[in-house]
């Protein structure tokens, strides 16, 4: 009878373990895998699959678990594996479960700001009775366009639930797609968008992939920028000229190249932005747990594992 497979755990996610086991011993794979969490400097010498965040993996890969064949990230990004030098392993990442989340932070934000929620809250507060005529100036959502940069399945997500809404869609894309809602063209989203999101990984092709100068030269309709992808997309700096000087009127920042925010920055203060501290699609146990038990019965049949990650693309 063959030894079973360890998997080793180390996450921050509350309850994981917990979980694995008991879905493990559901789906009858109790004979066939063993479940080991770890939090210290020890690290299992035999484990085979590797579950967890890139963080508590990542500076240890390269010196340790040298026998782990499939390392399943609870992560949607993969930047913070960049620095692992190994590539005898099998990486995968968490696809598919932040969509929903993402659309329904993109759109929450964008009625706050269309709606003035955030100002009748402030009037509430202060005893104040609005006049009406301010409320005139909101904009229906089926007369704007939402511009996404990167149209990947979270993007795609996204843009579907936007159009639920009559929002216009500009996806953007690597490759020419037969699909009327796509383009390839940066400048072509940026002029015709009144809301900008930004949904890119961080790769070397898109550390500074937006200046003010980028945003000066193709913006037309003053847009807000959502930021939900990565930090280093844009730099602080190019973010509050471009406010500054009328390009962008909003900034909706979820990530940052620097995290958590200095409080140094002047983000915290300026007052066309709003601020979350990388919230805006949280990983749940259940997506990671559901993710990786589908992806361990088909490594436990030797088939090809689902969310494989491109290590030289970055994604």
């Amino acid at each position: 009878m063959n030894r079973p497979v360890t998997v080793v755990i180390r996450s921050t996610l509350n309850g994981l373990v917990e979980r694995v086991r008991s879905s493990v011993e559901a789906e009858g794979l109790s004979d066939k895998v063993t479940v080991v969490e770890e939090v210290g400097p020890d690290c299992s010498t035999d484990a085979e699959i590797l579950l967890g965040g890139p963080p508590q993996f990542g500076p240890i890969l390269d010196n340790n678990y040298t026998n782990a064949k499939w390392f399943q990230s609870t992560y949607a990004g993969v930047d913070k594996m960049q620095a692992v030098k190994r590539r005898d392993f099998i990486l995968t990442r968490a696809k598919g479960v932040f969509g929903q989340l993402m659309a329904e932070y993109t759109l929450g934000y964008i009625l706050n700001i269309e709606r003035y929620i955030s100002h009748s809250a402030n009037c509430q507060r202060q005893h104040r009775w609005e006049e009406t005529a301010h409320y005139r100036t909101c904009r229906s959502l089926s007369t704007l366009t939402l511009g996404i940069i990167g149209y990947g399945s979270i993007g795609e997500v996204v843009g579907k639930s936007a159009k639920g809404l009559n929002m216009k869609v500009i996806g953007l894309t690597r490759r020419h797609r037969d699909d009327p809602d796509t383009t390839t063209s940066l400048s072509y989203l940026l002029a015709n968008s009144d809301y900008i999101l930004n949904l890119l990984p961080e790769t070397s092709n898109t550390i500074g992939y937006l200046t003010h100068d980028i945003l000066q030269q193709s913006c037309k309709k003053k847009p807000v920028f959502i930021n939900c992808g990565r930090g280093t997309v844009i730099s602080e700096s190019d973010i509050l000229q471009s406010l500054d000087e009328g390009v962008l009127s909003h900034a909706v920042l979820d990530v940052f190249p620097v995290e958590p925010l200095p409080e140094s920055s002047p983000l915290w203060s300026h007052p066309s932005v709003t601020l979350t501290p990388h919230i805006a699609a949280l990983t749940t146990v259940d997506d990671v747990t559901q993710l990786f038990i589908t992806n361990l019965q088909r490594y436990l049949k030797g088939e090809e594992l689902e969310c494989v990650v491109d290590r030289d693309a970055g994604y």
